[in-house]
């Protein structure tokens, strides 16, 4: 009978994923791919949902205030291919000093990978708008999905993912309001339709999550737990933000003169591009992976005494020096 070899099923029993990491990814990235296709269907697939886009954007434009357009450009351009380059790299940087090379290359796929694709998919899909939004615009042709609010979307994603498992929260609370400032950048000054900005944010968020699931194979915890609740701070936080930038965009559309029911479907739609993100940024947070991972190079995983243990070996060794006492008497 062949003798089984138990120290190694333990150690491959160790090296399993998380299973509440795993699952909290996988989810999320399928959830995303789902609300993705589905904004397409309706935002480019549907006259109804091309009409709808279009009278949005018209209350969107309502942000873009002389006074300020220099800096909402600014803003927009960004994440243009050598800043969005520049800031990857010291992500990748950051991941790679702390010597957690698995999220270096990991940041570094999501970045690529979802800025490559947004423009995979602007490049097939592209095709006249109709109805568009007015002559002599950019969004004439669809630019679905828009590769600003993925790039941005991605670059929170993976800031989330290089920070410290302490700062994530704050660190997501930050790079989310910079994420949906882009997002309505892109709006106002008519480079993209709603639609068009929902879509990157979505397919920034199945990167981020399959990479978060690829983690979870490669950076399992020790010992394996659970991963932990979601923040409530964060999330109320950003829930917060989320409807104060709604309340901005509600009160920059007054002036534009469109139905109120397009401006009430533009303000829900201000409201969705703040929480599609912060819910990102949320589950990123969750299915991170912590710091003491042993797949981590120098990362050494020492086991606590139990109390309970060293409790037993004292008592041992006191009834011990008793009875050694007894037998000198």
């Amino acid at each position: 009978m062949p003798s089984v070899d138990w120290r190694a099923i333990v150690r491959r029993a160790a090296r399993r994923p998380s299973p509440g990491r795993t699952t909290v990814a996988v989810a999320t990235a399928a959830a995303s791919a789902a609300a993705m296709v589905a904004v397409g269907v309706v935002g480019v697939g549907t006259l109804a949902g091309r009409t709808l886009d279009a009278d949005m954007l018209h209350g969107f434009t309502g942000l873009d205030r002389s006074a300020i357009d220099p800096a909402v450009r600014e803003l927009a351009l960004s994440v243009d291919p050598v800043p969005y380059a520049c800031l990857g790299l010291a992500l990748v940087g950051i991941c790679a000093a702390r010597r957690r090379f698995w999220r270096a290359a990991t940041v570094g796929a999501v970045l690529v990978g979802a800025g490559a694709s947004a423009q995979l998919l602007k490049r097939l899909i592209a095709s006249p708008r109709n109805p568009s939004f007015g002559d002599g615009f950019r969004v004439e042709d669809i630019g679905w999905p828009s590769g600003h609010a993925a790039a941005v979307t991605a670059l929170a994603m993976c800031a989330v993912i290089a920070s410290p498992p302490a700062w994530r929260g704050v660190v997501a609370l930050a790079a989310g309001a910079y994420a949906v400032a882009l997002g309505f950048a892109t709006l106002a000054l008519t480079w993209h339709y709603p639609s068009e900005v929902l879509g990157g944010i979505l397919l920034a968020g199945v990167w981020g999550a399959s990479g978060l699931a690829v983690l979870a194979r490669v950076e399992p915890s020790v010992p394996r737990r659970p991963a932990p609740p979601p923040p409530g701070r964060v999330i109320a936080s950003g829930t917060v933000g989320a409807l104060v930038a709604a309340a901005l965009a509600y009160a920059a559309a007054v002036p534009v003169p469109i139905a109120g029911g397009d401006r009430a479907a533009m303000t829900v739609c201000a409201f969705a591009i703040a929480m599609s993100t912060l819910g990102l940024l949320v589950a990123t947070v969750v299915a991170a992976p912590p710091d003491d991972e042993a797949g981590a190079r120098g990362a050494s995983v020492r086991p606590r005494p139990r109390g309970d243990l060293v409790g037993r070996g004292q008592r041992r060794y006191d009834r011990d020096a008793i009875s050694r006492s007894s037998c000198m008497w």
